[in-house]
Parts: C-alpha cells; sequence; structure tokens
C-alpha cells in the first residue's frame, strides 16, 4: 500500500546498499578536496563550528525565509506549470519542537483559502545548521511537498484523489527528486551545502538498508 512496488525485500536491500556505497564515495571525495582524511572527520567539523549555526530562532527564520524566496524565483525556469496555492513558512510550535522532525510540511486548501506552511524546528539550534537549509526547504516546500500536493489539489479528479491519496512513495520519492533539482539551481553553491544535500540523500539510502534488514 505504502510502495506499490513489486520488488522483493532483498532487491531493495540490494538497491540500499549500492545507493549507501554511491554516496559515501560522493561524500569521500569532497571531504578530500577539503583537506579532510575522510567524511566522518569533515563532518565532525561541520557539526561543531559555530559559524554554521544560528544563535536564535529568528535568525534561522530569516535564513530559511531568504533560500525559499531564492527557490521560488527559480521555479517558472524548471517548471511549465507551479502551484497557484501560496505557502508560508512558521516554527514548530515550542511545545513539541523538542521531540519531533526537523522540519515538515503541512497542507493548504485552496477551496477554503488557506496556503501551504513549511514548519522549521527552531528548537535546539546546535543540531540545526545552516547548510541543511537548502536541501531540507527543496524537499519540504518548492520545487517538494508543496509544489506537488498543491497541484494535486488542483487537479479534476475525486476529491478523495485531490486530498487524501497520499502514497508515501511517491511523496517522499517526489521530495528526494526534488533535493537533486536544487543542484540545478545552484543551490548547493558551497563544499558545506553539497555535504548537506549529500547527507540528505545518505539518510533515505540507509533506510533502505535498515528496514529490509530489520524486517
Amino acid at each position: 500500500v505504502m510502495t506499490t512496488t513489486d520488488l522483493s525485500a532483498s532487491q531493495i536491500h540490494e538497491i540500499g546498499q549500492k545507493e549507501v556505497r554511491r554516496i559515501a564515495a560522493a561524500m569521500d571525495t569532497l571531504s578530500k578536496e577539503q583537506g579532510y582524511d575522510s567524511r566522518q572527520a569533515y563532518g565532525e567539523y561541520l557539526r561543531s563550528d559555530a559559524k554554521y549555526f544560528a544563535t536564535t530562532p529568528q535568525e534561522l527564520m530569516s535564513y530559511t525565509a531568504l533560500i525559499n524566496k531564492t527557490i521560488d524565483g527559480k521555479m517558472p525556469s524548471l517548471f511549465g506549470r507551479v502551484a497557484r496555492l501560496p505557502y508560508g513558512i512558521k516554527e514548530i510550535p515550542a511545545e513539541i519542537a523538542e521531540g519531533t522532525t526537523t522540519a515538515y510540511y503541512y497542507p493548504g486548501s485552496p477551496d477554503a483559502g488557506i496556503a501551504g506552511f513549511y514548519y522549521v524546528n527552531t528548537s535546539l539550534l546546535d543540531q540545526r545548521p545552516f547548510w541543511e537549509v537548502p536541501v531540507l526547504s527543496v524537499h519540504e516546500a518548492v520545487p517538494g511537498h508543496h509544489q506537488q500536493i498543491a497541484l494535486q489539489q488542483e487537479l479534476d479528479i475525486p476529491d478523495f484523489r485531490r486530498n487524501g491519496a497520499f502514497f508515501t512513495a511517491f511523496v517522499e520519492g517526489w521530495g528526494l527528486y526534488s533535493e537533486s533539482l536544487g543542484e540545478e539551481m545552484g543551490l548547493y553553491d558551497t563544499p558545506e551545502k553539497k555535504m548537506g544535500q549529500l547527507s540528505y540523500d545518505m539518510w533515505r539510502a540507509c533506510r533502505l538498508v535498515v528496514d529490509t534488514g530489520i524486517h
């Protein structure tokens, strides 16, 4: 139901392992280009240097807003049709922030005049690096979840398909594809941002390996 695939668990496991090897090699190359012996060493530097982290929630939200408006300006060059429904950004409510994910998208409603929203986690700021924001934004907002879901809501199809038929493999697959479009948009214009994109790519690949390995 959630994957719509006929592939076996062992086939998916093999795909995941192949992807992990591919992404690890790219991370190793990038790390060595930056003067580090391993991706682990470069990752430790990126996670520990204070210049890569906001000191206030407002600073993180302002940076996120800048990245998203930059992406908005690049959308017409990639898509002949963009969603008519706008999206906004909000902080994840403080009472749930520390126990939830880094960010998420919440669909809007064209019929009710409600925008979609990209929610950003501004708790635990030492875990929210700036170099993660571009790849996170293309996944959660546009051309990721907002573009895909808002366009689906515009289609002339039954209500249950416009508003309720969200297959995880497609929705998250589109989000992952959107991360690759960040390259074409020129968003990963520093080694740090490129490492951020690769780390998100690795996260998804590891899920294929771990989920099939456990189950």
